[in-house]
């Protein structure tokens, strides 16, 4: 791919460092899971005073007019006032408002996306790799083909979204919204999916090569067989349609039983 010219990012990483990295160290979850829900409450507010119509539909043939367009310079300015918000906390700098927006084959590697708005987004080919998408919102976007290899999804909502051929290896999708979501051909290798939400994804031709899938949600998938679960890490407590248990318990029992091996918080 023909990846423009990345931006500058690294030199603002300290921002994160400050704000959410040491929150999920050893001996500071609880801070952590405190300061997110302060976030949270934000994101509500913002929600609340922001929310796009809901008559307004996922990006498509019949929608491309409506898709906003913007340059370099500007993702670089709403990225650096998003920074501001998120180290005061709310108190300066402005929420990255990214919704609706029409993104193409960039390198946005490790950036700072933690709680912005960027539902029903374009963002084909985007290069996210190790970015900060805690808590974010991406609900009805277009992320075919987008990297987001060793990204943090964290209580992100990407509910009804488009992924198919995306890359989420060794991603962080803990409590995840993924309802209803497209995912064919979509590779969570290594992902810890714990609690994440799939119910009626399309699971079509989907990995999950040792991804961790205890607690998530699998009602009513689309298109998901046993073979693609067979190397999971685990479905500890996963929530399954009684047929899929059936077939799993009689072909691989292992993968319902309780690990050994602790899931990691801080990934």
């Amino acid at each position: 791919m023909n990846w423009q010219k990345p931006f500058e990012l690294e030199s603002n990483r300290g921002d994160y460092d400050q704000i959410l990295k040491p929150c999920f160290t050893s001996g500071h979850v609880k801070w952590g899971f405190f300061v997110l829900r302060g976030f949270a409450e934000m994101n509500e507010e913002y929600n609340n005073q922001n929310r796009p119509p809901k008559e307004e539909q996922q990006p498509s043939d019949e929608t491309q007019g409506k898709l906003r367009q913007i340059s370099i310079d500007e993702l670089k300015q709403i990225l650096k006032e998003h920074r501001k918000w998120l180290k005061s906390k709310g108190k300066v700098g402005k929420r990255a408002d990214l919704h609706f927006i029409n993104l193409k084959k960039i390198n946005m590697k490790k950036a700072i996306l933690a709680f912005a708005d960027m539902q029903q987004s374009k963002l084909f080919g985007i290069d996210l790799q190790q970015a900060n998408l805690i808590g974010t919102n991406l609900k009805k976007s277009y992320l075919n083909q987008v990297n987001l290899k060793k990204a943090n999804l964290f209580r992100a909502n990407l509910e009804s979204a488009k992924l198919i051929g995306s890359i989420f290896r060794d991603s962080n999708l803990r409590e995840t919204n993924l309802k209803n979501s497209d995912c064919k051909g979509t590779d969570f290798e290594g992902a810890v999916l714990v609690k994440a939400n799939l119910q009626g994804a399309d699971l079509l031709s989907t990995f999950f090569e040792e991804a961790d899938l205890r607690d998530a949600n699998l009602k009513e998938v689309k298109n998901l067989t046993i073979e693609q679960l067979a190397g999971a890490k685990t479905l500890y407590q996963a929530k399954l349609d009684p047929e899929l248990i059936k077939r799993i318990k009689k072909n691989y029992p292992y993968l319902l039983e309780e690990p050994k091996e602790k899931t990691d918080q801080t990934k």
